[in-house]
């Protein structure tokens, strides 16, 4: 292989060791018994308990040997390869390594190492620009890359993890609500409604980064990506429990706390663990042995408990058509369960409403919102102000009420 790599014959008269000193290749048998002594430097640096040792006594079968040559083991071998090593180099120890030395020694490496760690996001020109500077080398990107490979690193392999921030109080509120359900049962689990909202902003423009153009169509306006500076967005609400996912519904508007706080103050003054059905009570019949509901147009509360008790007694709508808030005042009706009534929640509009009625009121709930702005609405009779007397207003008004 070497002749025929070389370009020489036997014809050329060329004998074996020029052919091998023009190759700087070594003889085989020096590569293997090089090989052994390694292997035996190894077994005898291990413990003395180690299966290694017990290679060194095993016999080497040679095929095509007469019987009467004696048999040999590993050990003999090695000693044979050590009186050659001496007799040739005038030492037993293990010659130096051939090859160039490598431009990073392992105190480069490890400066590198700690560099790459501690600027994760860097590019490898930048890690190629600090190294330059830092170890006053000419190095090259692909030097860079091996020797991050070296580090036991790679560069561009993982995609970092997304995880939102959380400071000290927020790691402390999450400590202590793990630590304070650490003891619920499964099936007091399955009782969870887990629920979150995402914010998806409208893009313009063409999507995606790249574009196929050419280089003089840089300025062309069709290879452009507009954007604004406050893209319109739009929040998705959506929840699941271990009955399975729910819907995802649009919300327009932003979910913050200024819609909640009189409604929490409201309920506040219920206790959870009983069946509660909350809102603007009505009657039907009920001269006649009729029941009372509450109106789908105001809203309506269900506590979780009226909730279980409605589905373990497995009654549903009759039709399709049937009208749903009616429907669940009979069930209710029929389970003995209260229909509590409450003045703040309201069927119509605010101007169907006396302004004296409403002015004592701290208001949750308006419908029927034909021939007026709902947002305006909404300003205008739902939001608290900054000081928060709507809703100590509220709560007194509800303790009064109750």
């Amino acid at each position: 292989m070497l002749r025929f790599s070389l370009g020489v014959t036997r014809l050329d008269r060329i004998r074996n060791e020029y052919i091998r000193g023009t190759a700087h290749v070594g003889r085989l048998g020096d590569k293997v018994r090089e090989a052994r002594l390694r292997w035996f430097g190894h077994v005898q640096r291990r413990e003395s308990e180690n299966i290694g040792h017990c290679g060194k006594t095993f016999a080497i079968l040679k095929r095509y040997v007469s019987d009467a040559v004696p048999k040999t083991n590993w050990l003999l071998i090695v000693d044979d390869d050590t009186l050659i090593r001496f007799r040739e180099s005038g030492t037993i120890s293990v010659r130096k390594g051939q090859g160039r030395k490598t431009i990073l020694d392992a105190r480069d490496l490890r400066a590198l190492r700690r560099h790459c760690i501690t600027y994760r996001n860097a590019t490898v020109m930048e890690i190629t620009t600090w190294a330059q500077e830092y170890f006053q080398k000419t190095l090259s990107v692909n030097t860079i890359y091996r020797a991050i490979r070296r580090c036991r690193l790679k560069l561009k392999k993982y995609r970092s993890k997304k995880k939102p921030y959380l400071n000290m109080i927020q790691k402390r509120r999450r400590f202590l609500w793990a630590k304070a359900h650490l003891k619920w049962t499964v099936a007091k689990w399955k009782t969870v409604l887990w629920s979150a909202e995402s914010k998806f902003e409208v893009l313009f423009g063409k999507l995606g980064r790249h574009v196929i153009r050419t280089k003089e169509d840089k300025d062309n306006p069709s290879c452009y990506q507009h954007s604004v500076q406050k893209p319109p967005s739009l929040m998705v609400w959506g929840c699941m429990s271990a009955c399975g996912m729910g819907s995802l519904h649009i919300w327009k508007g932003t979910i913050n706390a200024e819609s909640l706080p009189r409604l929490q103050a409201l309920l506040s003054c219920y206790d959870p663990t009983e069946p509660v059905f909350l809102g603007e009570r009505y009657g039907y019949g009920l001269g006649q042995g009729g029941y009372s509901y509450i109106t789908g147009g105001g809203g309506m509360v269900f506590s979780r408990e009226a909730v279980l008790r409605l589905l373990v007694s497995g009654c549903k709508c009759y039709s399709n058509d049937a009208p749903d808030d009616m429907v669940l005042g009979m069930c209710f009706n029929s389970l003995r369960l209260p229909v509590t009534h409450s003045p703040l929640f309201h069927q119509a509009r605010p101007e169907d409403y006396a302004r004296d009625f409403l002015a004592h009121q701290t208001p949750i709930s308006f419908h029927k919102h034909w021939n007026i702005d709902p947002i305006a609405v909404f300003h205008n009779w739902l939001i608290d102000d900054a000081h928060g007397s709507s809703t100590e207003r509220l709560s007194k008004a509800s303790k009064e009420e109750l």
